[in-house]
């Protein structure tokens, strides 16, 4: 039985939900599912007959892609909800977070046993364990291991303790960098998700946006280490550092009474 069509043109093409089972494979139950969770839109009705088109057979192809790479139906519904006029496709959209979810850094957590984790923090390292934990830094496993949140971060602790700056401070200042900075970083992330394709990219495509992003992460890395350079030379003028030679001589001069 040929697809039913439209009488005065003939296209597009209809589908009864029989015929739209036989075209994409999928049960007419599961595509009744579907328009009940939000992934398929309603079909036309005429009468007492439900027809498809070739949009709802590309969507269920859609589906089915989507469901390959992992995607829960719940996930795809909300997904296709997004997709407007004028907005990204859901393909689209799914390549941006594809790219979004590649690591930024290439620091990767690792499993170490506590010697390891002794040789890694330096001599005094140990004894802030519990601080480096209560950061999540490290966190204890059991069998004796500590998964290791950020490497490099444990090799700076140790270099750092190895030239006579103790981990206990640098744990501190680790940590109020990161409190301010996280802040500063929620703000620029929710700047770029409103000015996405009307300042952050010129145009709301996919690969506008892509290429705005791998131009935006090395230029935020290198500015980031630029502002904290510039702020750490402010703050320590304002502390009076490094003190003049003067005030150094007037320190050392004895007293005379």
């Amino acid at each position: 039985m040929a697809p039913a069509t439209d009488e005065k043109s003939r296209d597009p093409t209809l589908y009864t939900i029989d015929q739209l089972s036989a075209q994409s494979g999928v049960p007419s139950r599961t595509i009744r599912y579907y328009q009940s969770e939000g992934a398929l839109r309603a079909p036309e009705r005429r009468g007492r007959v439900a027809l498809y088109d070739d949009d709802h057979l590309d969507r269920l192809r859609l589906i089915s892609e989507l469901q390959t790479r992992g995607l829960s139906l719940g996930l795809i519904s909300d997904l296709i909800r997004r997709t407007a006029p004028g907005n990204l496709s859901v393909v689209e959209w799914l390549g941006l977070t594809e790219r979004l979810a590649i690591p930024w850094s290439e620091d990767q957590s690792e499993e170490l046993s506590q010697t390891d984790l002794s040789q890694r923090l330096g001599q005094s390292g140990l004894e802030v364990l519990d601080r480096l934990i209560e950061t999540g830094v490290v966190t204890r496993m059991p069998g004796g291991c500590f998964h290791v949140s950020s490497p490099a971060l444990l090799d700076m602790l140790g270099e750092l303790d190895a030239v006579g700056i103790d981990p206990q401070t640098s744990i501190e200042s680790a940590s109020a960098i990161r409190r301010h900075l996280a802040a500063g970083i929620d703000e620029v992330v929710t700047l770029i998700i409103e000015r996405a394709g009307q300042g952050f990219g010129r145009q709301h495509e996919a690969t506008e946006l892509m290429a705005a992003i791998d131009a935006f992460k090395p230029a935020a890395t290198r500015a980031v280490l630029l502002i904290f350079e510039q702020e750490v030379e402010r703050s320590l003028r304002a502390a009076g550092w490094p003190p003049n030679e003067s005030d150094e001589v007037t320190r050392q001069r004895p007293t005379t009474r």
